[in-house]
């Protein structure tokens, strides 16, 4: 990597058809490379038409998770001219992300139908066969854990209770419902994963809907059984015009006694604050534990 390469504060942002609401969700996950002033961020949603000027949607709502739920309803006859872009805000400056423009290059016609289809795919998923749990977020940015040798830069342990082998608190965001319709090994796994399928716990399949956006590194939790999984990848299988609808997810099962099987679900932010995240959109959603 150039030693000139300007890093930005942002990963991505993502600008989503929620399945649930006749709203817009974004979601953005930060540059591990780059440097706030303070790891624990306000962000703030801002909102223009193309030419115009940009309106902050959570003036006085910063999220501290990565996603925002916009239940304005928008005129999207104008989708392609408007955009959307996220500020992090260190307690020192504000970091503003590239501007996103609705579902990237979808038109009106195009975000009818990948509505559509998700909320097809998600009825059919909380009604009819797939597996109920919840999916909790990776951190990738915040205050560094105490496990931390100051003086290598190195977790002292990697399965400290604190972090979780994320060498950041609380290691993870709050627990999210989240359904996968469990399915058979891909035959096109790498030889690595294909060694797993000799162990007692082999990696599983599944699909699942891209909502929220789901990485590696995340961990899934099946609701009846406690059975968590970490998410190897995520490879898109539905899409429109390139966006992603749905995705083959890989599946590592967690040992028991490994020290992810200790993972709260529900746990308070390194600052304190409230973390609401992805229920804001999915308030109409049937909770796994009450199917």
């Amino acid at each position: 990597m150039s030693k000139d390469r300007i890093e930005l504060p942002f990963k991505y942002v993502d600008v989503i058809a929620s399945p649930l609401t006749s709203g817009t969700t974004i979601s953005w996950q930060l540059n591990p490379r780059y440097t706030f002033a303070d790891p624990a961020l306000d962000f703030y949603v801002e909102f223009a038409y193309s030419g115009g000027e940009w309106e902050r949607l959570n003036p006085s709502a910063p999220e501290t998770d990565l996603n925002y739920v916009d239940l304005d309803k928008r005129r999207y006859n104008y989708r392609l001219s408007a955009s959307y872009r996220v500020v992090a805000n260190d307690g020192v400056e504000e970091h503003i992300s590239t501007p996103t423009t609705l579902n990237g290059i979808w038109n009106t016609h195009d975000y009818l139908i990948a509505r559509d289809i998700i909320r097809k795919l998600y009825l059919k998923f909380t009604k009819y066969g797939a597996t109920a749990g919840y999916l909790m977020k990776r951190r990738m940015v915040g205050p560094k854990c105490g496990c931390i040798d100051h003086d290598a830069g190195e977790p002292t342990t990697p399965s400290c209770p604190d972090c979780y082998g994320t060498n950041l608190e609380t290691g993870y965001y709050n627990a999210v419902p989240y359904y996968i319709e469990m399915g058979q090994i891909p035959h096109d796994i790498n030889d690595a994963s294909k060694e797993d399928v000799k162990l007692e716990n082999p990696v599983r399949a599944g699909m699942g809907i891209a909502y929220p956006r789901v990485d590696s590194l995340d961990v899934w939790v099946e609701a009846q059984t406690n059975q968590r999984y970490i998410i190897r990848k995520a490879t898109p299988k539905h899409e429109v015009r390139g966006k992603a609808l749905t995705y083959i997810l890989e599946l590592r099962p967690v040992s028991g006694a490994a020290h992810l099987q200790d993972l709260p679900p529900e746990q308070t932010s390194p600052d304190g604050k409230t973390q609401e995240g992805w229920q804001t959109g999915m308030s109409n959603q049937t909770s796994p534990n009450r199917r």
